[in-house]
């Protein structure tokens, strides 16, 4: 699958390296960003890559939605119903501004034993919530999301449909992408966030070569 993206000038794309590569940027900018995976090597690697950020690592989908709620200033709220004002319109104005620049979340997740009753024979199976938490992001003010799984387009049909989602897409106010970054390497490294990062920002994506994949560039 091929996703086509703008071109960045040369100060944007030094902006981005000096954002993603673990450092602050030349204006001492820290991104704050949300991963969602399942994987402790998956966690690890955005450890990694993201040292010189304000990383929130979750591997468990109930709390991701936790994470991605819409929260609110209860005491402006408060303040401002007392005021007067009526209560929705008192809990539009005291709604907070979304905690993260950045989400990035596994496709395929645990499925949550809650509200599933007696049917707890779905709980534990790996589902694909990716989907599902990317909506959720862009729907409670999202600005940036990636879905990233390291399975290629014959490894599940949920990575094949992948392949009919093509390019950059937007979801109320964001800019929501769905990738395919499989690892071919014997053992497979862990996920690489920051490339996803790249590529969610705007750097052309393009297919590894098979020298590349030999060398585990």
């Amino acid at each position: 699958m091929h996703s086509q993206a703008k071109k960045l000038t040369k100060k944007e794309l030094c902006s981005l390296k000096s954002k993603v590569g673990g450092l602050k940027s030349a204006q001492g900018e820290k991104m704050k960003i949300l991963v969602i995976d399942d994987k402790p090597e998956n966690i690890e690697s955005a450890r990694r890559e993201f040292g010189g950020h304000d990383l929130t690592a979750i591997s468990d989908v109930d709390e991701a939605v936790k994470h991605l709620r819409i929260k609110y200033d209860e005491i402006k709220k408060e303040e401002l119903k007392k005021g007067g004002m009526k209560w929705r319109e008192a809990l539009e104005k005291s709604r907070l501004p979304f905690p993260y620049d950045v989400v990035l979340v596994d496709l395929m997740l645990p499925a949550s034993g809650y509200m599933l009753g007696d049917k707890k024979v779905f709980a534990g199976q790996e589902m694909p919530y990716g989907f599902g938490l990317a909506i959720l992001a862009a729907k409670n003010g999202a600005k940036k999301v990636a879905v990233v799984t390291s399975m290629d387009h014959h490894q599940h049909p949920m990575s094949a449909f992948i392949d009919h989602i093509d390019g950059h897409i937007h979801i109320a106010e964001a800019e929501v992408v769905f990738l395919q970054l499989p690892d071919y390497n014997r053992p497979p490294k862990p996920k690489s966030w920051k490339r996803a990062v790249e590529i969610l920002f705007g750097q052309e994506r393009r297919e590894k070569t098979a020298e590349e994949i030999i060398r585990g560039e």
